[in-house]
């Protein structure tokens, strides 16, 4: 469910602004550390989203409970996705690992001028205290991008397999191969709600799991949108400037 938050970060920064520099999170190879482990960036393409009206929904997909796309819409469409995969070396004790740091949502070329909070219909990033951000809260341990009409169609086929005692719903069953059966330690699957228009949700790990995680356009000079990234908090905040 939307709602407004203060990331685990003692860090000053203005309200709706991100923890961590989203750019740097999308540059292959890319290494960054802080007391616990080194972590490098590794590019993976998912698949892509196809939104039939422009207007994005992310969220929870097993675990949401309204459907609230975000304000700012775009062209209708079919747009590439890709995952900033942490792989992450422990500093000291522990196995190295790899997560799902951040998903970006390319919408336009280029390398965004500025980022701001995703907002949703009644949230106002003047109304945010420093620190503090608008997002999505995760109870199973996924995140996704999907149009608003694949998010529709989703609740209604859940709420059928729900009537019908099946308590994983119906979007558990179309990627458990993918994510649940993954040799990797996360995973990221797709699958189309809408036949006619082919819209799809595509879904991925969040980080470290369940938490509560924003979103962030990033906007050219002009002020058009460029990508949409969500941020697992999993790379190093950014130090006090």
């Amino acid at each position: 469910m939307p709602r407004a938050a203060k990331p685990p970060t003692s860090v000053p920064r203005a309200p709706g602004a991100p923890p961590r520099d989203l750019a740097r999170a999308f540059k292959q190879g890319v290494r960054s550390r802080d007391e616990h482990a080194t972590y490098t960036v590794k590019l993976v393409d998912l698949a892509p989203v196809v939104l039939p009206t422009g207007k994005i929904f992310a969220a929870d997909p097993f675990a949401f409970h309204r459907i609230e796309p975000f304000e700012r819409t775009v062209k209708k469409g079919t747009y590439a996705i890709t995952a900033s995969v942490a792989k992450i070396v422990p500093l000291k004790k522990g196995r190295p690992q790899e997560r799902v740091a951040a998903v970006m949502l390319r919408i336009a070329r280029g390398e965004p001028a500025a980022w701001v909070n995703a907002t949703r219909k009644g949230q106002k990033l003047g109304k945010l205290e420093p620190g503090f951000h608008y997002g999505y809260g995760v109870d199973a341990g996924t995140g996704c991008f999907c149009d608003v009409t694949a998010a529709t169609a989703l609740a209604q086929l859940d709420e059928l397999e729900h009537a019908n005692d099946n308590w994983d719903g119906w979007l558990m069953a179309k990627l458990s191969k993918a994510m649940l059966e993954s040799k990797q330690a996360w995973g990221t699957g797709t699958a189309i709600t809408v036949v006619a228009t082919k819209a799809n949700v595509v879904a991925f790990s969040s980080g470290w799991g369940d938490g509560f995680y924003g979103s962030y356009w990033g906007l050219s000079k002009k002020g058009e949108p460029l990508c949409l990234v969500t941020d697992f908090g999993v790379y190093p905040a950014d130090p006090p400037s």
